[in-house]
């Protein structure tokens, strides 16, 4: 098992070090998309604990809505970061 993992990495690697610059390209694109996976799960906790704040104390409603908007734009601002350079690492570099 560890000797299939290692030969797949040592392919891998090779890959990437050939000619062919299309591969590492791809990569790239799929590890800037992560940071949607990251944006997910923060949005969700910023969600969760926004609820969770207007459960104990409704009548600062108002305040706890704006600070839940400025949260989430920051968490959906890295997405959108991340879907740029995927984009321009797929078909503008």
């Amino acid at each position: 098992m560890k000797d299939e993992f290692l030969q797949i990495l040592l392919d891998s690697l090779a890959l990437l070090q050939s000619d062919n610059n299309s591969t590492g390209k791809y990569i790239g694109a799929g590890v800037s998309l992560v940071a949607g996976l990251g944006a997910a799960i923060g949005q969700g906790y910023i969600g969760g604990k926004a609820v969770e704040a207007l459960a104990r104390n409704p009548e600062v409603e108002a305040l706890i809505f704006r600070q839940y908007i400025v949260g989430a734009a920051v968490c959906e601002s890295v997405a959108i970061y991340g879907l740029i350079v995927a984009l321009l690492l797929m078909f503008g570099v």
